[in-house]
């Protein structure tokens, strides 16, 4: 795994899970004509299973303690997390980690419900997403500074 991105170890993980998963089931949506999932729609249901394991992923992170936790990417997601913490540049100036980390906190918090959620800045998100949709903000951008 040396050398590979972030995004290349999530998709490599999300790989060997679909592959598992196939072993059990063959779900999805096929192309009538030739029972294949056509491209469009494998992108959307890669995009999904990303979404969802990035959630469960950071759920797992918050509530693990172990400093030698054997799940995929626990330990580079606190990492990640911690230097979210500590960055000097941030998001504003150009971080590429920081950007990964807000990116997913932020699709997080599209879909979160929970008036006690864990996970950082979720309801910081959350607030600002209601400012925007009631126009009482002009940038979301300015929650990530």
């Amino acid at each position: 795994m040396v050398g590979l991105t972030y995004e290349d170890e999530i998709r490599e993980y999300l790989e060997q899970s679909d592959a598992s998963m196939e072993d059990s089931s063959s779900g999805g949506r096929s192309d009538e004509s030739d029972g294949t999932i056509n491209s469009l729609e494998l992108d959307e249901i890669a995009k999904q299973d990303r979404r969802m394991s990035n959630d469960q992923l950071l759920d797992h992170v918050m509530a693990c303690n172990s400093p030698t936790c054997k799940m995929p990417h626990c330990a580079k997601m606190k990492s990640h997390l911690q230097h979210g913490k500590t960055c000097k540049i941030r998001y504003s100036g150009g971080c590429k980690i920081c950007k990964r980390i807000w990116t997913m906190l932020q699709h997080h918090a599209l879909s979160c419900d929970n008036m006690y959620c864990r996970i950082p800045q979720c309801m910081v998100i959350r607030a600002k997403i209601r400012e925007l949709e009631m126009g009482e903000s002009e940038d979301f951008m300015s929650v990530c500074l």
